[in-house]
């Protein structure tokens, strides 16, 4: 976390040959989807059969759906809502050129001084900060 204070990313890479979806019909399966299957459903609010294949259109939809709703409800004023999504999308956008600007209004990580886009240091390279 920027601050500290709060739960941080984290990414893991996992496979497992003898069940890949090809081989299975189509269907995904083996103990990496269901493992996947389990923390996107703690996360993001509960089972969806849009998050069965996660590289097709109608997943990356649902998904960028449920987390902006709890964008919006995170950056409320007064977040008295309860949910049961725990998932935000990075707060940028990148354009057709590469070129990468924070979304209006998301200039800093919320609850934090931390920029989403960053600032050179003068200390250390540029790639590691910005």
């Amino acid at each position: 976390s920027l601050a500290g204070s709060r739960d941080s990313e984290i990414a893991i890479g996992a496979f497992q040959p003898e069940h890949l979806s090809e081989d299975h019909g189509g269907e995904p399966g083996g103990d990496v989807h269901t493992f996947r299957m389990a923390l996107w459903s703690a996360h993001l609010g509960g089972h969806d059969p849009a998050y069965m294949v996660p590289s097709s259109q109608e997943c990356v939809d649902k998904v960028r759906e449920v987390t902006r709703q709890f964008q919006e409800v995170y950056s409320a004023a007064n977040m008295e809502e309860q949910t049961k999504v725990h998932m935000m999308p990075y707060p940028i956008l990148v354009h057709d050129d590469g070129t990468v600007e924070t979304e209006p209004g998301w200039e800093m990580f919320p609850d934090t001084d931390g920029l989403v886009c960053g600032q050179k240091s003068g200390v250390l390279p540029g790639n590691l900060t910005t």
